[in-house]
């Protein structure tokens, strides 16, 4: 497809003409306006005589631009870095104070990395699909999907509050020894996961090293399950964690503090991201490490890292230099005490708009929706008709779709289900014991009908956030798109060729084979739990897929990765500069190579 620009810098100066301006289907961007007074920026930063009346106090440098569709095509929406409140329709608008722009250069003499501002044509009068478009059209006409999950309640990262967010997640301030953030986990580079299988959280050789190379101190990691994406974190309105311990119900959200999974948790507020972002910091294993308030409850824990934060009560003088208050009082507005506005409750919020404030869902799947018939193959087309088509399910008389499960636009029916993925790692719960089992759901009730079962998760981006299974098993998407045919056998292969020592953060681990001597007892439990629902109707189905099939699913399934998220340029804007930071613990992540992240 051509993609024009016509106009390639933005105020943009500003950004020392390093932000990009990008385009989705066909059309251009022009440039309308030049300055306030038609002073270009490179003449205003040269000292044009025409640019002095621009340093009057309070001028602003004002850019402009239009998106013209090509012929056949129509503008849409903008998307990427977003354009001033007050842009109408297919302009827009950049406002920036001459101060901005000063402070700016001042701190980032080598211009700025800031995400691409993108123009998004869709077809006009998009002709009728043909052949096997039409055919994925038929297979997907019962979801009535159009590609797009967003409900209009997700939160602009230039938003106060997810600006206060990002910082928070990005502070090691949060975690009781300052060696670990809530990005340690979840960062945006990657795929807001950590690409490995078990995370590292507390306790690790190099705090700022994150995803593969990142050790524990002791040797093997000790968190029990896979870290899911933040990403796209929104589309779950049911539950959150793979045990769905973070529930909403109709009197309000149950949590692990709640007395029981079916009764509310009166602190934990009416924001289901916000109710799950109040308990990485009281995990041993995550935040809080071993020796922090011993003995105390949850809640006083909360308590003492707001404290730090906000510089008062038995907290007052932990962060040197701490700037915390200031960040508060902007995001929400009001000039209050840190002892009435610096509470866990309102850095739970804030956390909660920053996740919020990560809408990737702009995919090659959403553009063929809308009309762009060439923004998938063929191969991925036709895994689309295996992914929505229903099949005969082994063993009993009735048919299933991969889509029945990863349902919606979503791609998620936020159900619990049974799957048999294998069994790694130290497990969790009391039923998991020493054993290294995780009875998933079963963990939470008393009866065993629960057990084994985890979240269905969305399959939105699902390529790039692997390992995947509950326990980070599986290294490669094939694997696990290959794992719903004939499960039992595609596990008995698993742990015949090696198992986790196949996983990039286990392969070179002294005693690789002897770190999980009950993963492969504990995953025959899960399996056998998995072909006993399944027996009922009420499991993962069974399936005969073809080997080429699972080829063309995997090819439908990298159709669901939004391309901004593969682009650390346009991922900037979830990421905060070390010049940001409110304190001296911010994670400024990099690989094992020493890249920035």
């Amino acid at each position: 497809m051509p993609r024009v620009i016509l106009a390639l810098c933005l105020v943009m100066g500003l950004f020392a003409c390093k932000h990009p301006l990008e385009i989705k289907g066909q059309g251009s961007i022009v440039e309308r306006i030049y300055g306030e007074r038609g002073c270009s920026w490179e003449e205003f930063q040269a000292g044009d005589i025409r640019c002095t009346e621009n340093n009057v106090k309070g001028e602003r440098y004002l850019v402009s631009y239009e998106a013209i569709p090509e012929p056949g095509w129509k503008f849409s929406h903008w998307e990427g870095l977003p354009c001033a409140e007050d842009s109408v329709g297919d302009y827009c608008e950049f406002d920036v104070p001459k101060s901005g722009i000063d402070k700016a250069h001042a701190e980032n003499p080598d211009g700025l990395e800031v995400a691409a501002t993108i123009a998004v044509f869709v077809r006009d009068n998009t002709p009728e699909p043909e052949g096997l478009d039409l055919q994925v059209f038929r297979a997907v006409s019962a979801d009535e999907l159009d590609g797009d999950p967003r409900r209009g309640d997700e939160f602009s990262i230039r938003h106060p509050l997810a600006q206060l967010g990002k910082k928070l997640f990005f502070s090691k301030s949060l975690s009781a020894d300052f060696d670990v953030a809530c990005a340690s986990c979840h960062h945006p580079t990657l795929a807001g996961g950590d690409k490995l299988s078990l995370p590292v959280g507390v306790e690790a050789r190099k705090p700022n090293l994150l995803g593969p190379g990142r050790e524990r101190r002791g040797g093997r990691p000790t968190v029990p399950r896979n870290s899911p994406s933040t990403f796209n974190a929104w589309v779950y309105q049911e539950a959150l964690f793979w045990d769905g311990r973070v529930s909403q119900l109709s009197s309000g959200i149950s949590t692990p503090d709640s007395e029981a999974p079916w009764k509310s948790d009166p602190l934990a507020g009416d924001d289901l991201i916000a109710a799950q972002s109040r308990f990485p910091v009281v995990a041993e294993e995550e935040m809080r490490g071993h020796d922090f308030l011993l003995g105390a409850e949850t809640e006083a824990i909360r308590t003492r890292i707001a404290q730090r934060i906000g510089d008062y009560g038995p907290g007052a003088g932990e962060i040197e230099n701490n700037r915390w208050l200031a960040e508060f009082r902007t995001a929400f507005n009001s000039k209050q005490s840190a002892e009435k506005l610096v509470t866990y409750d309102n850095i739970a919020l804030a956390l909660a708009a920053y996740q919020r404030s990560q809408v990737f869902v702009d995919t090659p799947w959403k553009a063929f929706l809308e009309g762009d018939y060439e923004a998938i193959s063929n191969q991925a087309k036709r895994g689309a008709l295996v992914f929505f088509q229903q099949k005969p399910i082994i063993g009993i008389n009735a048919t299933a779709a991969c889509s029945d499960c990863h349902s919606g636009d979503r791609f998620t029916n936020e159900d619990f289900q049974a799957s048999g993925f294998p069994q790694i790692g130290p497990g969790r719960g009391d039923k998991g014991g020493a054993s290294g089992d995780d009875r998933g759901r079963g963990n939470l009730y008393s009866s065993d009908t629960q057990d084994y079962r985890f979240r269905v998760p969305s399959l939105l981006n699902v390529a790039n956030t692997g390992p995947w299974g509950h326990a980070g098993a599986y290294g490669s998407l094939r694997r696990v798109v290959a794992h719903y045919d004939l499960l039992d056998e595609r596990v008995d292969e698993y742990f015949a060729s090696g198992g986790w020592c196949n996983l990039d953060q286990f392969k070179d681990m002294n005693n690789c084979a002897g770190l999980y001597t009950q993963a492969e007892s504990n995953t025959a439990k899960a399996v056998a739990k998995t072909l006993k629902d399944n027996e009922v109707a009420n499991g993962i189905p069974l399936i005969d897929f073809t080997e080429v099939e699972i080829d063309q699913m995997v090819a439908f399934l990298r159709t669901l990765t939004d391309p901004c998220i593969e682009k650390r340029s346009c991922l900037s804007l979830w990421i905060p500069s070390p010049r940001e930071a409110p304190d001296g613990h911010q994670l400024n992540a990099v690989n094992k190579q020493g890249r920035k992240l």
